[in-house]
């Protein structure tokens, strides 16, 4: 018995034999209808929040409170004729690392004193 040729036209999908090998994925299940247990989910969420935004408040009313308390020692000083933007260059600087900013202090110097070395000519160019 002579055998049937095979048929030469393609299947109709190529790739059936990498589907059939893939894993199936689980079928996806549809969300659940809330019921009267889950909002308790919700709820504590809702206590979070608000327990949240009321610290928050109360902190932007403490710093609110601190800032005023900082305006009244710059007019303390002011009063006193201290400089507060020199004032508050020395808060800043204190704050630093002393390595930085004995490096600043001479990056400081050494611009001051190329300005001062700087020909005279030069100087009245940037005032014109």
């Amino acid at each position: 018995m002579a055998k049937s040729p095979k048929p030469t036209t393609p299947p109709t999908d190529p790739l059936a034999h990498v589907r059939e090998e893939m894993p199936r994925m689980p079928a996806l299940t549809p969300p659940k209808k809330p019921t009267i247990g889950d909002n308790s989910e919700r709820l504590h969420a809702v206590e979070i929040l608000n327990s949240a935004i009321q610290r928050l408040g109360k902190l932007d009313l403490d710093i609110a409170a601190l800032n005023r308390g900082k305006s009244d020692i710059y007019a303390e000083l002011k009063a006193q004729g201290f400089d507060n933007g020199i004032v508050r260059r020395v808060i800043k600087e204190r704050k630093l690392d002393p390595l930085v900013r004995a490096d600043r202090e001479k990056l400081f110097d050494a611009y001051w004193q190329a300005i001062d070395t700087a020909p005279a000519s030069q100087e009245g160019e940037k005032a014109a």
